[in-house]
């Protein structure tokens, strides 16, 4: 983590929210994602990503203080869209 140039992190659906795997990983590697470029790959399966799922994903990385790389990726998992 500390010699990568970027991180991309793929964040799954958990009720609204990010999987608590994920805070778990951030926190313990919280010093060498300061100052990091971080992008995200957000995927539901019961639709398009909330937007406060988004959010919460962007203030977690904000909150280690890592430098998120815009746009992020939102990818629509539900079934209905698997069929077209």
């Amino acid at each position: 983590v500390a010699r990568a140039d970027v991180l991309i992190a793929i964040v799954p659906d958990a009720n609204d929210g990010y999987p608590a795997d994920l805070k778990n990983a951030v926190d313990l590697l919280w010093k060498p994602l300061h100052n990091k470029q971080v992008g995200a790959i957000i995927y539901s399966t019961h639709g398009m990503p909330s937007d406060a799922l988004v959010a919460s994903v962007k203030r977690l990385f904000n909150a280690v203080k890592s430098d998120p790389v815009e746009p992020w990726v939102l990818v629509d998992r539900s079934s209905e869209s698997l069929l077209n």
